[in-house]
């Protein structure tokens, strides 16, 4: 490549590029512009249009290598297998970086940066764009550790950030936007396919201390699920404080779900953009697949303004704490569920807390239960002010395993029948208040009981 620094026990090597470009080489195996065995800091000048047949067509670290980069570029660089701009071998002591550009590198893994260190890698107010990655990971791919402070990740293709295999701290961070001022003043440059993916058997943090920002993206002609905010396969955990909030917008699915989601702080999911915080927009709010859990456990987290539905849940969704609001399925060819809709064999849904309230569909405004599923339990919280045009202002249910609904007050709903509940399966009332709720032009303002094999067992209760 154009320069080699082996690998050396002398804590007094190093490489410092303070200005210069280094370009237009080739490495028969790793780091087509710089092979460095320890330590390099980059404050300005340029890495670009390297090639390495193997990894690191920009730059590559061995394990004891270590990256200090605050300024300068790294672009245009190619490498066939791994870290087209930067790669980081397993081994090595904890890199940075803090700030320059790394832009328009290609390979296979890892467009922009392919890290493998265990000791760490931070990335805080750098700027990580237009990469490509064949497979995955076209901003960065991290398999060791990995801490996002700040920055902009935007415009790579396959994936903004791919995390496989080890874990991740996002403290901060702009995904999916190269220019942020705030909720509706924002420049959207999406990464293909997702902002952020997390493999199975990986645990993601995201604390939210900086504000992380995730914005998906699509054309009028593109399915809802063509791009996303987040795609988690592994365990991630939101656990912002009460000031400082996660939000997820822009159009598309903002969080695909197969595997654990906690969400126990600030968090937002809304359809926001150009035409302010109160747009309902072509937007998904969770899809929980069947393997996928789900705990909202935040007073302080919300699902709101999505066009597509707040929730769909196919897996198990568990409401304790946090808002459902202003959501609807208008938009979805099968129009039920505006705020929740629960379906599948594998499905499962209990709330003991939290709001679901001002969500519109034909069936089911605030939540819908198809037949098949596990019972759904019902133990808190409360259901309001939904509108259902045909059925089920509050609730919408044909579970043939039963709903119960020992504590969730449902009220202030209307539809045309069914204004609280709608039940054409089981229906357990244990200690609900129903109250307020309106049929418009038909029938059971409360409840309205339908079907060859409906049931309603009410023991406790109030319906008024």
């Amino acid at each position: 490549g154009g320069i080699t620094v082996p690998d050396n026990d002398d804590a007094n090597n190093s490489l410092k590029i303070t200005g210069g470009n280094i370009y237009s080489n080739t490495a028969g195996s790793n780091g087509g512009g710089v092979y460095i065995g320890s330590k390099l800091t980059q404050t300005a000048g340029n890495i670009r249009n390297n090639t390495a047949s193997s990894n690191g067509g920009g730059v590559y670290l061995t394990g004891t290598g270590t990256l200090t980069m605050s300024g300068g570029s790294i672009y245009s660089n190619k490498a066939t297998s791994h870290g087209g701009g930067v790669y980081l071998t397993t081994a090595g002591p904890a890199s940075t970086i803090s700030g320059g550009n790394i832009y328009s590198n290609t390979a296979s893994y890892g467009g922009g940066v392919s890290s493998l260190r265990t000791n760490g890698l931070t990335i805080s107010n750098a700027k990580i764009y237009n990469n490509t990655a064949s497979t995955n990971g076209g901003g960065v791919r991290s398999t060791g550790k990995l801490t996002i402070n700040s920055g902009f990740f935007y415009g790579n293709t396959n994936i903004g950030v791919y995390v496989a295999g080890g874990s991740a701290t996002i403290n901060g961070g702009k995904f999916g936007v190269s220019a942020y001022t705030d909720y509706s003043t924002y420049t959207v440059s999406r990464n293909t396919v997702s902002q952020l993916t997390i493999a199975a058997d990986t645990t993601v943090t995201i604390n939210g201390t900086s504000y992380p920002r995730f914005v998906s993206s699509i054309t009028d002609s593109e399915a809802i699920g063509a791009n996303k905010g987040i795609v988690n396969n592994g365990t991630l955990t939101f656990s912002n404080t009460s000031t400082n909030a996660t939000d997820m917008y822009g159009t598309g699915t903002s969080l695909y779900n197969t595997g654990t989601v906690n969400i126990n702080g600030n968090f937002n999911i809304l359809s926001s953009g150009k035409d302010g915080a109160t747009t309902v927009q072509k937007r998904l709010g969770i899809q929980n697949t069947a393997t996928g859990t789900v705990t909202m456990n935040s007073a302080d987290a919300e699902i709101k303004y999505c066009g597509y539905r707040g929730v769909v849940n196919n897996g198990s969704f568990t409401l304790k704490a946090g808002k459902i609001y202003n959501c609807t399925s208008a938009d979805v060819t099968v129009d039920n569920g505006g705020g929740v809709v629960v379906s599948g064999d594998d499905s499962a849904f209990n709330m003991s807390g939290g709001e679901i309230y001002n969500n519109t569909a034909n069936y089911g405004g605030g939540v819908y239960f198809t037949t098949s599923g596990a019972a759904a339990t019902f133990s808190g919280g409360s259901i309001y002010s939904n509108t259902a045009s045909k059925s089920g202002g509050g609730i919408g249910n044909s579970r043939t395993a039963g709903l119960t609904l020992s504590g969730t007050a449902v009220y202030s709903n209307k539809a045309n029948y069914g204004g609280g509940v709608y039940n054409a399966g089981t229906l357990n009332l244990k200690g609900s208040n129903i109250y307020s709720n309106s049929a418009v032009d038909s029938h059971g303002g409360g409840i309205y009981v339908t079907g060859d094999n409906s049931k309603l067992n009410m023991t406790s209760g109030t319906i008024r």
